[in-house]
């Protein structure tokens, strides 16, 4: 397949066929040049003998016989395609010939150039040794003439298959223009953004085609649009079923286990010596611990509790700080700011989950001995990055559940993840800040 633009494509095409055309018509004008040439000649040659014979007949019969070839040199009058010289016996007597113009190249004389011919008439009849009148061809004037037009049809070709070419270019470069938009707009399209228009072509034959581009693009935009609200929506109601599931784990079994435990103590404190008595209340003592750290280890995961209730640095410090005591061995920096826009609740719990992803990926495969965690936010964008000092994850190797997780969070808000490259840790979310505050009822 050729690699080959179509202007490119087309003004070859078109020199093509105008230097075969060229090279055909010059071709044929030659042809024609060569047998225009001979007919020219042979006529000149004709015209030359029966001016040479009246010639010679009058000069005759109006002087003696020995003075006529050298009244020749003079009397002759120049004839073109043909050179006149007079022989007698003292020599050659020089006969004045036609004047020619340019001269033409010693090629064109041989291609163009009839075979040489050569015609001798006796002064006297029956006497050549008196002398004698000798007509060659001389095609080199009618040849000079030819050279001298072909040299200007030289000129106006080129000048003229230059603007031909010119023109396809610009008419073709015109008809392809909206092509190169509709290529820029289909990109445009593939990296998401459903935006883009193109605007009227002025080839009507493509105007069609890029006004239903443009009604595929609105049409992608409003069920980007559509999809992106409800992406959110689940999400939304994704994180209203937690926070009702939490408030039912918190407000039924926190009441029920604390009861469970203030009986279990009773039972403990009346048990006295009756060792299976007291063996029995502590193990229930045990049991009902256990299911108050799994309790409250379930209400984290669903949903923090301070969320909502704290500002969300604070929150975000608080966590940080608590994973930081149980990995002392790392330094830890903190860069989060004292105030941040409004934002609802989903958008509020995708910070937190993605700080938190993002700070337990970094300890559980990086190793690192510095992990720094930063919030920042640049209207209408709120940018979260974690980094440390570990070998990262190589290009070749696809992230984890979590890390699925977190981005498919973060696409359904409008958000964006980006994981530096290897090697070094580098996390960078940016969520859009400014955002309606969404309502969810748990319905």
């Amino acid at each position: 397949m050729s690699r080959m633009s179509l202007r490119a494509q087309v003004i070859a095409g078109v020199a093509a066929v105008h230097v075969v055309a060229f090279a055909i018509g010059g071709a044929l004008i030659l042809d024609n040049a060569r047998e225009a040439i001979r007919a020219e000649v042979a006529a000149g040659e004709k015209a030359a003998r029966a001016l040479a014979i009246a010639t010679v007949g009058a000069l005759r019969a109006a002087m003696p016989e020995g003075a006529v070839a050298k009244e020749l040199e003079s009397s002759m009058a120049p004839m073109r395609h043909v050179r006149v010289a007079v022989i007698t016996q003292e020599g050659l007597l020089t006969v004045p010939n036609a004047e020619t113009g340019p001269v033409a190249p010693q090629w064109l004389v041989n291609l163009l150039a009839p075979p040489h011919r050569e015609t001798r008439l006796p002064i006297i009849p029956g006497r050549p040794a008196l002398g004698q009148v000798v007509l060659s061809a001389a095609p080199e004037d009618e040849i000079a003439e030819f050279w001298a037009d072909l040299r200007a049809l030289g000129m106006v070709l080129p000048i003229g298959l230059a603007a031909s070419l010119l023109l396809v270019g610009i008419v073709v470069g015109r008809a392809t223009r909206p092509l190169k938009q509709l290529d820029f707009g289909l990109a445009t399209l593939e990296r998401g953004d459903h935006g883009g228009r193109i605007d009227a072509a002025a080839v009507r034959e493509v105007a069609p085609i890029l006004a239903r581009f443009n009604a595929l693009a609105s049409r992608l935009s409003a069920v980007a649009t559509e999809r992106d609200a409800l992406s959110r929506r689940i999400v939304a109601v994704s994180d209203a079923e937690r926070r009702a599931i939490s408030m039912e784990l918190h407000d039924e079994f926190g009441p029920c286990l604390f009861g469970l435990e203030v009986k279990a103590e009773a039972i403990q404190n009346r048990a006295g010596d009756d060792p299976r008595l007291a063996a029995d209340a502590r193990a229930l003592l045990d049991i009902t611990a256990q299911i108050k750290a799994t309790n409250r280890r379930l209400l984290r995961s669903l949903r923090p509790t301070s969320l909502g209730q704290l500002p969300l640095p604070d929150v975000l410090r608080d966590m940080v700080e608590e994973i930081a005591a149980r990995h002392q061995d790392v330094v830890w920096e903190i860069d989060l700011p004292a105030d941040l826009p409004e934002m609802d609740e989903t958008t509020e719990l995708t910070v937190y989950r993605v700080v938190q992803e993002a700070v337990t990926n970094a300890l559980r495969h990086a190793r690192p001995s510095r992990i720094s965690v930063r919030l920042e936010s640049e209207a209408p964008l709120l940018r979260i990055t974690v980094a440390d000092d570990g070998p990262g994850i190589p290009k070749d190797q696809v992230g984890g559940t979590g890390l699925r997780a977190m981005k498919e969070r973060l696409v359904a808000i409008g958000g964006h993840l980006d994981l530096g490259a290897f090697p070094g840790g580098r996390l960078v979310a940016t969520i859009p800040a400014a955002q309606a505050l969404t309502k969810v009822a748990a319905e």
